[in-house]
């Protein structure tokens, strides 16, 4: 049943509000306050309000009440109940920057910090807050993106050329010829042995053996095409010169009439530095580019042993080369005929579409 209502309606002046205010605001309370006013004014009632704007009679009634007494300021949300906050906002700030310091520059012997040490730092050393909880710690550097982690190693080139470089290789990729083709080039020793690695396992601990007798030992001499998103391979005995030559004899029978730029590092083996291997690459007519110093991920192939490491080698215990190269080879095969096999190279726009 309605009951009755003796609330006012609005005047132009509020009703001109009422509108702005609807077409302005982006909060659902008041632009639902500012309806139900609306809608009053229009001659529904209550009951009909709070069809027209799926929510309870007793929240229009609340409304209309809320209107009698305050007038337009009735539309703002009240403000929540509660103690006021026992971090300030300086505080938290100062939180995040200690956390992201070492114990050692406050004279404490540990190397970094535990949630507990941190806690204990804060209320006795620091005495920045009087008490708080572990939980409420982890969510306040949760709030600043501030999250435990593992101090990665990498190797970062500092080649004054590096920049130079990465463009002569955009270059020659953005002018190749029709025919022409880019490839990168590298290789991976690969020992035959047990390899550890993550898997589902019933066990409380798993345990690999750290010194153990490997059953053969090979290198895998590998090319990334750019063009195609394919790879092709080959395994030798070693990495020295004359086997970089007879890889490179491969490719151009593999191109046999495509000119070739060829993208390698700066091994003792590559043209850079070995005079035979410069020599027969010529001979092949064969370009190639250095990547700069102690700078793998310049080079893609990585890409490609990164995933063989992860699909074929970990968690393997092969018996025997044979074995191991075998497996290579198939996981290499099923990867050339996917959709997705093209790697995104940073400095190469566009090469991951094909």
């Amino acid at each position: 049943m309605t009951r009755s209502l003796t609330i006012r309606k609005p005047n132009s002046a509020e009703r001109r509000r009422l509108q702005a205010v609807l077409e302005e605001t982006t909060s659902h309370q008041i632009q639902r306050r500012a309806e139900a006013i609306s809608f009053y004014t229009e001659g529904l009632d209550a009951i009909e309000i709070a069809a027209a704007l799926h929510v309870h009679p007793n929240t229009i009634y609340a409304d209309l009440h809320a209107f009698e007494q305050q007038g337009l300021a009735s539309l703002q949300p009240l403000s929540r109940g509660g103690a006021p906050p026992r971090i300030t906002q300086e505080q938290t700030e100062e939180i995040w920057r200690l956390a992201e310091q070492a114990p050692s520059e406050f004279g404490l012997p540990y190397g970094r910090w535990s949630l507990a040490k941190f806690q204990e730092f804060l209320i006795r050393r620091r005495r920045l807050l009087k008490q708080i909880s572990l939980e409420h710690l982890r969510r306040l550097l949760n709030q600043g993106k501030i999250h435990f982690q593992r101090v990665q190693r990498k190797l970062i080139s500092h080649d004054p050329q590096r920049r130079a470089i990465l463009a002569r290789i955009k270059y020659v990729f953005k002018h190749l010829p029709p025919e022409g083709v880019l490839i990168f080039f590298d290789v991976k020793p690969v020992a035959v042995k047990a390899y550890g690695g993550r898997r589902f396992s019933a066990a409380q601990r798993l345990v690999l053996e750290r010194y153990q007798k490997t059953r053969g030992y090979f290198y895998l001499f590998a090319l990334y095409d750019v063009n195609s998103g394919r790879v092709r391979w080959r395994y030798y005995s070693s990495k020295d010169s004359d086997h970089v030559c007879l890889f490179m004899q491969q490719v151009r029978r593999w191109y046999p009439t495509q000119e070739v730029w060829v993208v390698l590092d700066q091994d003792s083996a590559h043209p850079r530095k070995s005079h035979q291997t410069r020599r027969v690459m010529r001979s092949l007519k064969l370009h190639w580019i250095s990547l700069p110093k102690t700078s793998p991920d310049d080079n893609a192939v990585e890409t490609i042993f990164s995933d063989v490491q992860l699909m074929i080698l970990d968690n393997s215990n092969d018996p025997n080369e044979r074995t191991t190269r075998k497996r290579i080879s198939q996981h290499l095969s099923r990867r050339n005929r996917r959709r997705d096999r093209f790697i995104r190279i940073p400095y190469l726009p566009d090469s991951h579409k094909g």
